[in-house]
């Protein structure tokens, strides 16, 4: 775990405990599973993805729209927090070729589908 994601990681969790009643719910289940994994969610907020990555002890990868990294700044956050950028409009092969590769190396990787 780098540095930044670690930083990132912890923040999301004392500020989830402080604003919130966040607690994490079967949490023994979560650390027994083994291999990669695909975690789904429904996105209601910004703030999801790092509520939900503050779940897992491990780091997990996440989906983010292509548009995030444009700026230098959030450019520099989003690739240490192991975000994906993604291309809404026109997906790329060569992202569904990484994420096959996290998960066959045994990483987590959080989509949140859109079923509209």
């Amino acid at each position: 775990m780098s540095f930044w994601y670690w930083a990132a990681h912890t923040l999301s969790r004392i500020f989830a405990k402080i604003v919130g009643s966040y607690r994490v719910q079967n949490r023994e289940a979560l650390e027994q599973v083994e291999g990669g994994m695909i975690i789904a969610s429904n996105h209601v907020s910004f703030i999801d993805p790092p509520f939900i990555g503050g779940a897992y002890k491990q780091p997990i990868y996440y989906f983010a729209r292509k548009t995030l990294f444009d700026h230098p700044i959030s450019n520099f956050i989003f690739n240490r927090v192991n975000a994906i950028p993604v291309n809404q409009d026109k997906p790329e092969l060569s992202i569904l070729k990484k994420v096959i590769g996290l998960l066959k190396a045994d990483e987590k990787v959080l989509i949140f589908p859109d079923f509209d």
